[in-house]
C-alpha cells in the first residue's frame, strides 16, 4: 500500500449561503474519499454536491438536524462506487482538459453553520 495524502478545512457557511470545498490533488492516487463531519455540532439544514468541473456528479447529499459523519464520495473500495480520479501533471495541464473535485456545500437554513471536510487518499507507488 502507499503513502496517505489528506486535505481538511474547516468551513463556515453563512445562514442561506453556499461555500465549495475544492480538493487540491498533487499525486495520483489510488483511493480517495471525501467526508463531511461536524462533531457534536448538529447541522440545521445542509446539502452537499460533489462536482467536476462545477458540474453536479451523483446525488447530493442532505444533513437534516444531525450531526455529520457521513461519505460523499469514495473510489476504489468494494463499494458501487469505484471511480478513480484521474491526477494531470502540471506539465499537462494546458494541454489536457481540467478534473477539478470539490463539494458544493448549501447551507438551507436560517443559521450559519460550520463543518469539517476530508478529502482522504492512497498515493499510488510506482
Amino acid at each position: 500500500m502507499g503513502a496517505m495524502w489528506q486535505q481538511a478545512k474547516r468551513i463556515i457557511v453563512p445562514a442561506g449561503e453556499s461555500a465549495t470545498f475544492t480538493v487540491s490533488l498533487n499525486c495520483p492516487l489510488e483511493r480517495f474519499t471525501i467526508w463531511a463531519v461536524s462533531g457534536r455540532r448538529v447541522l440545521t439544514d445542509m446539502s452537499f454536491q460533489t462536482q467536476i468541473n462545477g458540474q453536479n456528479y451523483n446525488a447530493p447529499l442532505t444533513i437534516v438536524a444531525l450531526e455529520a459523519l457521513d461519505i460523499l464520495y469514495r473510489s476504489g473500495g468494494a463499494f458501487s462506487e469505484n471511480d478513480l480520479i484521474p491526477f494531470i501533471h502540471s506539465s499537462q495541464r494546458d494541454v489536457l482538459d481540467p478534473f477539478d473535485v470539490s463539494v458544493l456545500i448549501t447551507n438551507n437554513s436560517g443559521n450559519d453553520e460550520d463543518v469539517t471536510m476530508f478529502a482522504v487518499g492512497v498515493q499510488h507507488q510506482g
